[in-house]
């Protein structure tokens, strides 16, 4: 079925201009976003785009911003089935996840696996804000790091994150935490030969500077964050202010594009290795 042909028949021109055309495809859940002006055909849209989408059970629209603590966002169920927790497949692991009550980007899934790429054999690894577990399993799938640590806060990601380890089958070299990273990272008896710190947004230095006595001697920072009009210059002198600090000698810092977030921002990784 043509989706914008069979729109046709029930928005007006002006509606069908007004219309956002761009989806997210999480597990067997399609998630949209209805323009306000739209709200009284929202179930109508609804089915026609469950009808064109054989493999789609559940139709959800969003509701606001991403906002809280947990950085989640409300998402409202417009046809199909009444649930909102999903089985999801990227890069030959398995997540369940609730997209509603975790924070999860289907579009990291190129990302993820390029991070894995770059993890040497016998590597310990830490990520900070790993959520239902898509970085550590993918790490865990396409690596021989010797350890693979997830800490996350949100106790409903990391419940996730466990039936994650449990089916991929990960526990021999993934574990995983819940709580605060600052606390739980210094309380682990190794160091790690990289770190990632995934929560984009807040304060740079707080996750920098959670992460650099746990790292160890020549080990690897990869920040991710979110740059406002292309601003890499800013964010780097940022993270290597924070390095200074605690007295790491930088050898170099890079950045890497790896999506776009709203108007005029973008999300990058930068990467820090240590001299």
């Amino acid at each position: 079925m043509q989706i914008k042909e069979a729109l046709r028949s029930i928005l007006t021109d002006q509606e069908m201009d007004a219309m956002i055309w761009s989806y997210d495809r999480i597990g067997d859940i399609l998630i949209t976003t209805i323009p306000e002006s739209m709200e009284k055909k929202e179930n109508l849209i609804g089915e026609i785009l469950l009808q064109a989408h054989p493999t789609i059970r559940v139709i959800g629209k969003r509701i606001g911003i991403h906002q809280g603590e947990f950085r989640t966002r409300e998402l409202q169920i417009i046809a199909g089935e009444n649930r909102k927790e999903t089985l999801h497949k990227e890069n030959g692991i398995q997540l369940y996840l609730n997209p509603e009550t975790v924070y999860y980007s289907v579009r990291m899934a190129g990302e993820r696996l390029r991070l894995a790429h770059l993890i040497l054999p016998g590597e310990r690894v830490a990520v900070l804000c790993s959520g239902v577990g898509p970085f550590p399993l993918t790490m865990a799938k396409h690596s021989k790091a010797r350890l693979i640590v997830g800490i996350e806060k949100n106790p409903a990601a990391h419940s996730f994150a466990l039936k994650n380890l449990q089916l991929n089958k990960a526990e021999k070299r993934v574990r995983f935490y819940q709580g605060d990273a600052a606390h739980i990272l210094p309380s682990l008896p190794h160091q790690f030969d990289r770190i990632v710190t995934v929560l984009p947004t807040g304060d740079t230095s707080i996750l920098v500077n959670c992460s650099l006595p746990s790292l160890a001697p020549k080990g690897i920072l990869h920040h991710y964050t979110m740059v406002h009009q292309g601003n890499t210059q800013t964010m780097a002198e940022q993270i290597a202010r924070a390095c200074s600090e605690q007295e790491k000698n930088i050898s170099t810092i890079t950045s890497h594009r790896c999506g776009h977030c709203g108007p005029r921002t973008d999300r990058f990784c930068f990467t820090v290795k240590f001299s």
